[in-house]
């Protein structure tokens, strides 16, 4: 019974003095190493470190490019409105402002010069042209001598200033007559017709009979 107890003992203490022995060698054995200067072999690093088995990458997504508002732009005619409301395949009216409003003189003004490059008709104008100057077409020697006779049609216009400017020979019994008239016609002065208090151009028709006695 004794002798089994002590090897008992024995074993024990042979067994704490492994253990200790064991922890001893752990701790000082890399103290060991690097005191001494003895480097770890990479294989050995490896196996100590843990291995990366799958990296992944997330890309950032690309901000997309500022959107540019579009710009529409839209071209209007003169005197016309610039909404697209206003925009229409009808017929354009005649633009005629009460010029006697006080404060609208640019509109005014530029009213004024577009009636004034227009060419009315006789009896669209709010005042005729007057007659200030007008001597009779004579009857040319050379149209009695052959006798002729007819009608001499005449159409010109009356400028702002009361001159008569294109002037066209609409019919004429002979070239005589149609000479006569041109240079006696182009000596004509009125008082020119006005449209809003405006003076204006006006169109107008003579009508000549020549008759012999």
């Amino acid at each position: 019974m004794t002798s089994m107890l002590g090897r008992a003992l024995l074993r024990l203490c042979t067994l704490c003095l492994a253990a200790a022995v064991s922890f001893v060698l752990f701790i000082t054995i890399p103290e060991l190493q690097d005191l001494l200067g003895i480097e770890v072999r990479p294989a050995q690093r490896a196996a100590s470190q843990p291995r990366v088995l799958a990296q992944a990458v997330r890309q950032a997504k690309p901000k997309p490019p500022p959107t540019r508002g579009s710009v529409r732009q839209v071209r209007a005619s003169a005197g016309a409105p610039t909404s697209s409301a206003s925009m229409g395949s009808g017929p354009p009216s005649r633009f005629s402002p009460d010029l006697s409003v006080e404060g609208g003189g640019g509109v005014a003004v530029a009213a004024a010069g577009t009636m004034q490059a227009e060419v009315f008709e006789e009896g669209q104008t709010d005042e005729d042209a007057v007659p200030v100057f007008s001597s009779p077409v004579p009857y040319p020697d050379r149209a009695r001598e052959l006798g002729v006779e007819g009608v001499l049609e005449v159409v010109f216009v009356v400028d702002v200033d009361g001159k008569v400017s294109s002037l066209e020979i609409v019919r004429s019994p002979h070239a005589s007559i149609t000479a006569a008239a041109k240079k006696t016609i182009a000596q004509w002065r009125f008082k020119p017709a006005r449209n809003k208090s405006v003076p204006v151009r006006v169109r107008i028709r003579q009508v000549v009979e020549f008759k012999l006695d």
